[in-house]
């Protein structure tokens, strides 16, 4: 009978020590230290905020918006020498139906490469570009520093 039990213990700890070494090996967080994104997000969750990026990383920046009304949005603020466009804004629509229904609003993509260690406002405005003397119908800003 000792013996038998001395088996189940030792079967016990056995298996107890396996579950151990599993859990130590679980995945590795996407986000680790020494694997960061190439590409930091944002939306418009994060107006009148800040975020940190390191020099060389792109800055990517997702706005609703519907340019068959005439509205888009434009950079009025930025530090080029800190935070320079990548490529024209991209406009893709973001409705269900295929084919969007004509006028369907959709989201502005805009991407800046972090080009060297500093600090800038970005700001964005949506606009009717051609409107003069018209307060915009919304403002996005964001401190952005560089490493």
């Amino acid at each position: 009978m000792h013996l038998r039990s001395v088996v189940y213990s030792s079967l016990v700890f056995i298996v107890l020590g396996m579950v151990m070494v599993l859990v130590g090996c679980g995945p590795v967080n996407d986000m680790d230290a020494d694997a960061k994104s190439e590409e930091v997000t944002l939306s418009a969750k994060d107006n009148g905020g800040k975020v940190e990026v390191d020099a060389g990383q792109t800055l990517v920046l997702t706005l609703e918006s519907n340019p068959s009304t005439g509205f888009s949005w434009e950079v009025i603020e930025s530090d080029d020498a800190v935070l320079r466009p990548k490529a024209e804004p991209e406009f893709k629509v973001t409705s269900e139906l295929d084919p969007p229904p004509p006028g369907a609003g959709g989201v502005e993509i805009f991407r800046f490469e972090a080009v060297e260690a500093g600090e800038t406002l970005l700001t964005l405005v949506y606009h009717r570009p051609w409107e003069e003397g018209v307060e915009p119908l919304e403002t996005y800003s964001i401190q952005v520093t560089v490493r």
